[in-house]
């Protein structure tokens, strides 16, 4: 589980890419305009990751729609090998579907 991933994520309005390192329960990363910092618990195959995402640029868009704000982020999903799939939701917009799936490149 430990190591450095690239994620694809999206929701009905958009797609997004970004990176995060995964270490001892610490989830940090970031995208063109957000960054990403949580933790996480795994237990067996599954995995729960609660996230703060804050923009550092002005004006990014981001896959939840237009807004400049830090929002949180939960991710439950599944890892299988160098891969992690899993869905969630945002605190600002709860009815917005959210998918990601995770590549881990080392």
């Amino acid at each position: 589980m430990n190591g450095f991933w690239t994620a694809k994520f999206s929701t009905p309005l958009g797609t997004g890419f970004g990176v995060a390192y995964f270490s001892d329960a610490e989830v940090l990363g970031g995208d063109s305009g957000y960054t990403y910092i949580g933790k996480y618990e795994r237990n067996g195959d599954n995995i729960v990751a609660n996230l703060r995402i804050s923009p550092y640029g002005a004006g990014m868009p981001n896959v939840f729609g237009p807004g400049n704000q830090a929002f949180d982020l939960k991710i439950t999903g599944t890892i299988h090998g160098n891969q992690m799939t899993g869905k969630g939701s945002a605190s600002h917009a709860p009815g917005v579907s959210f998918q990601v799936a995770l590549s881990k490149v080392k």
